[in-house]
This record gives structure tokens, C-alpha cells and sequence, in this order.
């Protein structure tokens, strides 16, 4: 089923839903995922056997369209002793070509998704660190996805 444009298509049927509910376009999509870079290779061999390869998966983000947002990423739950989660990486596939993303506008986002599960107050704590993390910067880089070979993989 691989090479057929599904993803794609559904990619595109995203923008357009999100368009709609919108009632105007939106100017990106943010997703986090796993930095594969930033894992041992224990939790490789896990997510290779349970799954798609991480490395290939940023590969299929990356044509896509997605991008990395420049700056240090933590989901703010969910890693050891419940702290951040630090092996993610913050993607960004803007709608229009773009090589950068205002800062506030980052910030704003992952306030409004984390606010479902950590409540209103918690989740504008978390995004007031995470634009204290761009230090000043109003517009982030958008980078391409840390994609290294697969070497490590069984």
C-alpha cells in the first residue's frame, strides 16, 4: 500500500477540514514526535518491533512538508518519575511555504493543546517555558526533521 499518495491525500483532506472548521485557512499543523537521534538502542529495537521505524516515519513527515521548529521541545507529562517528555521534537507543516513560525504563535498552540489535560493554568506554565526556551527569538527556524541513517536498527 506504500507509494500510492494515500498519505498525502489524507494530508491534504486535514488542511481542508481544519480550513473548514476554521472558517479560514490555518496557517500550519504542529505534531511532536519521537526523536529517534535521541534514543538508545533498546528503545529502538522496541519501536522498530512494535511499529514503523522511527527514521523512516520523520522521513514520510518530512515529504510531507513538515518541518522541525528550532527550539528545545518537552511534552510537559509522560517521561521518567512523570517530568517532561524530552525525546520529542516539535514539527510544523505550514500551509503555505514558510521558513520560519512566530514564536507567540507556537506558544499559543501548545497552550491550547495541553490545556485538555493539564487544566488552563499548568498549560500556560509549560507554554511560558517553552517561549522562554526561543530566549527572545519572535520567529523559529523551521528545520528539517533529524533524520539519521538507520544504522542502529536491527
Amino acid at each position: 500500500a506504500r507509494g500510492q499518495g494515500i498519505s498525502r491525500a489524507l494530508h491534504r483532506q486535514r488542511f481542508e477540514l481544519l480550513n473548514q472548521a476554521a472558517g479560514h485557512e490555518v496557517p500550519g499543523v504542529f505534531i511532536d514526535v519521537v526523536n529517534p537521534t535521541r534514543m538508545d538502542d533498546a528503545e529502538l529495537q522496541a519501536e522498530h518491533a512494535v511499529g514503523m521505524d522511527p527514521f523512516s516515519r520523520l522521513k514520510i513527515f518530512q515529504r510531507l512538508g513538515f518541518r522541525r521548529v528550532d527550539i528545545r521541545y518537552e511534552q510537559p507529562v509522560g517521561g521518567p518519575d512523570g517530568g517532561p517528555v524530552t525525546k520529542l521534537d516539535l514539527l510544523y507543516c505550514p500551509q503555505r511555504p514558510a521558513d520560519s513560525v512566530p514564536t507567540s504563535y507556537v506558544a499559543a498552540t501548545m497552550r491550547a493543546y495541553w490545556s485538555g489535560w493539564l487544566g488552563p493554568d499548568r498549560a500556560a506554565y509549560f507554554a511560558n517555558q517553552l517561549e522562554a526556551r526561543a530566549e527572545g527569538r519572535r520567529v523559529l527556524a523551521l528545520l528539517p526533521p533529524a533524520i539519521a541513517p538507520p544504522s542502529r536498527l536491527p
